[in-house]
């Protein structure tokens, strides 16, 4: 359900199925929230080919944000289809999470 690869010293997290939702978030808490409370790690959530996110899964990136602040960590998001960019935007967290058309582009950033 949940990978994490290494690219260089980051840590690239993406999913084997195609939606984030209540029944999901807290396997993809138990995985990411470790990496993050590892100061200064640098993780990549790679979102190609996740078609829907819920309530429980935004709030969870909300939680993860935070979490990756209080360990002057980096969290980066890339490869989200229009639809789940739009419910971003919505949501006012473009401005909250760096985001990247895809995963060369956010490697790169770093």
């Amino acid at each position: 359900m949940v990978l994490v690869e290494k690219e260089g010293n980051i840590d690239v997290v993406h999913f084997l199925n195609d939606r984030i939702n209540a029944l999901n978030v807290g396997t993809i808490k138990k995985t990411v929230i470790p990496l993050l409370e590892q100061q200064n790690n640098r993780i990549i959530i790679d979102l190609e080919g996740i078609n829907y996110i819920d309530s429980t899964g935004f709030a969870m990136f909300l939680q993860l944000m935070r979490t990756a602040k209080i360990n002057y960590c980096t969290l980066k998001l890339c490869s989200m289809s229009q639809s789940i960019l739009d419910l971003f935007s919505t949501l006012q967290l473009q401005t909250t999470f760096d985001l990247y058309t895809d995963r060369g582009t956010c490697l790169n950033s770093f």
